[in-house]
């Protein structure tokens, strides 16, 4: 499967109230669409916001511990999970409270092939007035990635190089929906 978005992520603070409403808009008529199309039709349907168990974190927490190598992307746990038969996910934008952030890219991948590479280094990389600030703690992708029933997704990150090699803990969370059947997940 080629790289299927655009893969061009913006902070908030460069991007007006409107724009993020936009944002959060097409991503929301993209869903619907998909999953209209994936299950075969209209049907009682809902759309939610993305929780962390939706992509199989545990205890709603959305962070994880990563090796800081420099080398190669990190694993996160979402490595292997598949979305439910009944379920579509979309994903566009990520909340990155790291302190230091040492996250640079995120690498989406689902089915057999990369669906999206949010390079994040150009927004916190180079001005150290923007890295570990909070100016760009929520950026937002331009297109956002959609990913339907019984395929697997894959979310890895790639970490600032740290001398000498160092274990941190990553905080991001990802901004996204989820498309179901009305009454499948009841939050107590």
């Amino acid at each position: 499967m080629p790289l299927l978005t655009e893969s061009v992520v913006r902070p908030a603070n460069q991007l007006g109230i409107a724009h993020i409403d936009d944002i959060y808009n097409n991503a929301r008529e993209a869903i619907y669409a998909a999953h209209i199309s994936a299950m075969g039709g209209e049907g009682n349907y809902i759309v939610r916001q993305l929780l962390p168990s939706d992509l199989n974190e545990s205890n709603e927490v959305w962070a994880e511990t990563v090796t800081a190598s420099g080398s190669a992307y990190q694993n996160s746990q979402i490595a292997g999970q598949t979305i439910p038969d009944d379920t579509t996910v979309c994903l566009y934008g990520l909340i990155d409270t790291s302190d230091p952030q040492a996250v640079t890219q995120l690498r989406i991948t689902s089915g057999q092939g990369v669906r999206a590479i949010w390079d994040l280094f150009p927004i916190i990389g180079s001005n150290p007035n923007v890295s570990g600030s909070v100016i760009c703690r929520t950026m937002y992708a331009m297109t956002p990635v959609i990913i339907t029933r019984n395929i697997n997704v894959k979310i890895e990150y790639y970490v600032r190089a740290f001398s000498p090699q160092v274990i941190r803990g990553v905080e991001i969370a990802i901004v996204g929906l989820v498309a179901e059947t009305s009454g499948l997940n009841i939050q107590a």
